[in-house]
């Protein structure tokens, strides 16, 4: 569940997301379609019509529009949509978590801590909604957490294969399916 992933992760999937090529990703005609409005977001409202045209119930395509939201809004970007979808695509993530990699270092072959945490807070991936809930689960805060576990190995910067494996790794951990699926509507 795409909610559930910390934020290193969803920072991931989300630069995968901005990087990979629209063609590349079956769900562009089912977004577009979905796009009432011409804005380029989903509001929650043509997101259920378009799943409950799939086949899926209002109450579950209501619960899958809340997962996928990071900012807890009513409506969703493509990105959006594009994360949520390929975070269990494990030949999507291959190719482009390198890329993504090398987008957010701005083509450096390391990338510091500071430079995630400031990666972290600018693109607003922890909502104050999930830090809230984070705190009263007891775990702290879910950034400071992730971001010092990935940095133990080497405090001075990680390097891409770190991260690429920390990612998949934590998408494991989180009960991604490991088979190899491809993002079709």
């Amino acid at each position: 569940e795409f909610s559930t992933f910390n934020p290193v992760v969803k920072l991931a999937l989300m630069t995968v997301a901005m990087v990979i090529p629209a063609e590349a990703v079956d769900v562009y005609p089912l977004f577009r379609d979905a796009d009432t409005t011409g804005r380029g977001v989903i509001e929650q409202e043509g997101f259920v019509e378009l799943m409950q045209r799939k086949g899926i119930s209002e109450d579950l395509a209501k619960r899958m529009f809340k997962c996928i939201s990071l900012s807890g809004a009513n409506e969703l970007c493509y990105t959006d949509v594009v994360a949520a979808c390929i975070s269990s695509d494990r030949e999507m993530l291959r190719r482009y978590l390198p890329v993504a990699f090398q987008f957010l270092s701005k083509g450096s072959s390391s990338l510091t801590k500071q430079e995630l945490l400031g990666l972290l807070d600018a693109d607003g991936v922890v909502t104050q909604e999930s830090s809230q809930q984070t705190e009263k689960a007891g775990s702290g805060n879910p950034r400071g957490v992730c971001v010092e576990k990935l940095f133990e190995r080497r405090p001075e910067g990680i390097l891409q294969d770190e991260f690429v494996q920390y990612v998949k790794t934590e998408l494991a951990r989180a009960g991604v399916s490991e088979e190899t699926r491809r993002v079709s509507p």
